[in-house]
């Protein structure tokens, strides 16, 4: 199978490689006003690295699975990409509640709805 040829301890370091890559391409390519998507995406990629960096084998006390240089390097610019994105949407917001684009302030409901997209951006930082 799949698996054929690949030594055990080989596993968890193509996995959290595997895994890191697909999540870090879903996030990049996911529609931005699919909210719960989008955190979930982001959530599950900030859980497998902090998995990754916090569990050692117990005899050498070395990790477990961690990314070559070239690839975290990588994974870093996409990831900082991605908040660039929700930075400069989380920008147009702010503009459009205080009537930058032509100056006509919202409505009340406008409003409402412009500060719930501001929250959801703000969820998918952390």
């Amino acid at each position: 199978g799949a698996l054929a040829g690949i030594a055990p301890a080989d596993l968890p370091m193509k996995a959290l490689r595997s895994t890191t890559k697909s999540l870090v391409q879903q996030l990049e390519t996911e529609d931005k006003d699919d909210d719960e998507t989008v955190f979930a995406l982001a959530d599950a990629l900030s859980d497998v690295l902090r998995f990754a960096f916090y569990n050692v084998n117990e005899a050498d006390g070395r990790r477990i699975a961690q990314l070559p240089v070239d690839e975290a390097r990588a994974t870093v610019k996409q990831v900082i990409g991605i908040m660039k994105s929700c930075l400069e949407r989380r920008s147009a917001i702010i503009s459009a509640i205080s009537g930058g684009y032509d100056g006509v302030v919202p409505d009340e409901d406008e409003c409402a709805q412009l500060y719930d997209q501001l929250m959801a951006e703000e969820r998918n930082l952390t």
